[in-house]
């Protein structure tokens, strides 16, 4: 069986779905570096004899027509300046009746343009993880129907209930901050004061490419973003959707 992770990074979940299925996995990246951290991670794991990486744009993958029997990607098709093309893109290399899931990163129904703060969370989301534009789940829905798609199954994970309560911790809550959980610490402002140092120190050292720093405070301006949004319910991580190219393309 062969799949694509559209949008691989360095592979984590590609990894696990090769150790989880057994399936051939090739994992679509735009970033040189990445891929070859990738391969390396492969290596270690003895997991590169059922792992491939094609350094494209998945906007314009040279895959033939109709080759792959399924397609994911996590958190990484929000990159995508146009998501109708992309949707086009991926559904053009799958096999009829071939599945096509994933994450991705929305704004939900409670987002308020007209609120200050709410697009103040927006933009910090936007710049800091290089977003074009955030969008509402249900243009995400109308924009995989619009490329071809049948959507099987659309929600958000952050919003399943069970028994009128939550069944999980919040998702933001790893990136809150606190000094009594260890994941929580380096977002105090103790913490963040840390890494910064770290950080200016590594780039006058010369260990860290120039601008590091810069990049870091993107970063943790981000991270506030995503709580804050997760705080407000206006943001998810977590848009779930599964959809299948028509049996008869």
């Amino acid at each position: 069986m062969k799949i694509i992770d559209c949008g691989c990074g360095v592979g984590g979940p590609l990894r696990n779905m090769v150790r989880f299925t057994g399936a051939h996995v090739t994992g679509i990246n735009n970033n040189a570096y990445q891929i070859s951290r990738a391969r390396r991670h492969d290596q270690r794991y003895g997991l590169d004899h059922l792992t491939d990486y094609i350094k494209t744009d998945f906007c314009a993958m040279p895959i033939a027509d109709g080759t792959i029997d399924g397609a994911y990607a996590i958190e990484a098709t929000c990159h995508a300046s146009d998501r109708v093309k992309c949707f086009k893109e991926i559904l053009r290399t799958l096999k009829p009746g071939a599945y096509f899931t994933g994450y991705e990163w929305v704004l939900t129904p409670k987002y308020d343009h007209s609120n200050a703060e709410h697009r103040k969370v927006r933009h910090q989301i936007e710049l800091g993880n290089g977003l074009p534009s955030l969008d509402t789940g249900a243009n995400v829905k109308k924009a995989l129907e619009e490329a071809g798609f049948i959507v099987e199954d659309f929600f958000d994970v952050c919003e399943r209930f069970e028994n009128g309560r939550a069944t999980a911790t919040p998702w933001c809550e790893p990136l809150e901050p606190s000094y009594t959980r260890v994941s929580g610490w380096r977002s105090t402002p103790v913490g963040r004061f840390v890494t910064r140092l770290i950080c200016q120190g590594a780039e006058k050292l010369r260990l860290t490419p120039a601008g590091a720093t810069a990049t870091q405070d993107i970063l943790e301006e981000a991270a506030q973003g995503m709580v804050r949004g997760g705080e407000l319910q206006v943001f998810t991580p977590c848009l779930f959707f599964l959809a299948r190219k028509p049996p008869q393309q």
